[in-house]
């Protein structure tokens, strides 16, 4: 398990951890999708949220050097708020920088590029998506939105 620190600040609904490969978000996925159906809201901004966090997590199993070994997903609450948690051991890497320099590279005065779309996505969809390194692991946080 991926220790961040002290443990989020609220109770803890979910917690899933699995392996920081191409499988191991593939499983995290299909398990973040039926933790996120038990909680409701609408089918888009689910799917937008899946797609979201599976850009961040593949993009940390292609790009990080050193790589993750592991990933944790935690669904918590603290008061009415519901926030979604993503852990993962490998190099230090901010995606809200990151998406944000990928704006600007892959604007049209650019031309076209061939990378960095994925952290786009990310930035485009997860716009409240926050990053902090502690302890050695990134951690992401993402407010959930009923």
């Amino acid at each position: 398990m991926v220790a961040c620190g002290a443990s989020p600040p609220g109770v803890i609904l979910w917690c899933y951890s699995c392996e920081a490969s191409l499988l191991g978000s593939r499983q995290m996925r299909w398990a973040l999708a039926q933790q996120l159906q038990s909680l409701g809201g609408g089918e888009i901004e689910r799917q937008a949220l899946l797609l979201g966090v599976t850009e961040l997590v593949t993009n940390t199993v292609r790009h990080s050097s050193p790589s993750a070994a592991i990933f944790r997903v935690v669904i918590w609450q603290q008061g009415e708020e519901k926030w979604l948690e993503i852990r993962d051991d490998g190099a230090p890497f901010d995606p809200v920088l990151h998406g944000l320099l990928a704006q600007r590279i892959t604007a049209p005065s650019r031309g076209m590029r061939d990378q960095g779309y994925g952290l786009l996505l990310v930035a485009n969809l997860l716009p409240a998506l926050s990053y902090r390194r502690l302890a050695e692991v990134n951690c992401y946080r993402l407010p959930l939105v009923a």
